[in-house]
């Protein structure tokens, strides 16, 4: 019986070892190849559009003439009153173009855009106080736009050869109307001061495009605008020849947008 036991375990041992030697002449079946990854090309010209909100902000410095005919604590009240900070907040659209050079995982660029918007703000005083709140005495402001240009260039550092982290500086051009209207009770007159104009200033902010697949971004950004003064006079109010007011306002604007992008480069190569 211990012997046919012996016999039977050296058989198993036996087919053990031959099925081992058989799955090593067995050929290695070779791993598949890693998916192939796109390189994006960020050189060459782009356009797009883009939609957002911003704030404009108006800032005015309004200044009774030296020798207003009034206390020196009315004419600081007044001066006061006629200096309000007012704010718009609202929506704008636009398009953008520009031309990227890449340098490895540089870039520097030029970018143009011009949005529409309707930014209309309006403060009023009533009443107005001198020494006193004085009922029939008040004072406007107003200001509008309806579109915001700008010229920038861009320097940003490529990520993963996909996302583009950049900042951007400028030119801004926008329409910029303003009016500030006095009414005094005792000529019972009032006196409107109002400015048309074409506005320059600057512009500067910072954003993120993500090159989601050949030849498309999408990008995020921030912006801050300022556009200078302008300054506007009251003529004096009739029978009062020293009443003359003047105005300086001052227009910034904050504005965040997405942007969609179309780039005419060469399209993405595939490494493997």
């Amino acid at each position: 019986m211990k012997m046919k036991v012996l016999a039977l375990l050296g058989g198993v041992l036996s087919l053990g070892a031959a099925g081992t030697a058989f799955a090593a002449d067995l050929p290695v079946k070779a791993r598949p190849a890693p998916p192939p990854v796109a390189i994006y090309n960020w050189t060459g010209f782009y356009a797009g559009v883009n939609v957002g909100g911003d704030v404009v902000t108006s800032d005015v410095d309004g200044r009774v003439g030296p020798l207003f005919p009034s206390t020196p604590l009315a004419i600081a009240n007044l001066n006061r009153q006629f200096s309000p900070r007012f704010q718009n907040t609202g929506v704008l659209g636009g398009v953008q173009a520009g031309y990227n050079w890449q340098a490895g995982a540089w870039l520097v660029g030029v970018e143009a855009d011009i949005d529409a918007r309707r930014a209309k703000g309006t403060i009023t005083v009533d009443p107005l106080v001198f020494d006193i709140p004085t009922p029939g005495n008040f004072s406007t402001q107003t200001f509008e736009s309806n579109w915001l240009a700008t010229f920038r260039g861009r320097l940003g550092g490529i990520v993963g050869n996909s996302l583009l982290l950049y900042v951007t500086g400028g030119l801004a051009v926008s329409d910029y109307r303003t009016s500030d209207a006095v009414h005094f009770g005792g000529p019972n007159v009032t006196q409107t001061a109002t400015i048309s104009e074409t506005r320059l200033g600057w512009a500067a902010g910072a954003g993120a495009e993500w090159m989601f697949a050949p030849n498309w971004s999408v990008k995020l950004e921030y912006i801050h605008a300022d556009l200078g003064r302008t300054d506007s006079r009251i003529p004096p109010f009739p029978g009062f020849p020293t009443s003359d007011i003047t105005f300086s306002h001052r227009l910034t604007d904050d504005l965040g947008r997405v942007g969609l992008n179309y780039h005419f480069g060469s399209p993405a190569v595939a490494k493997y």
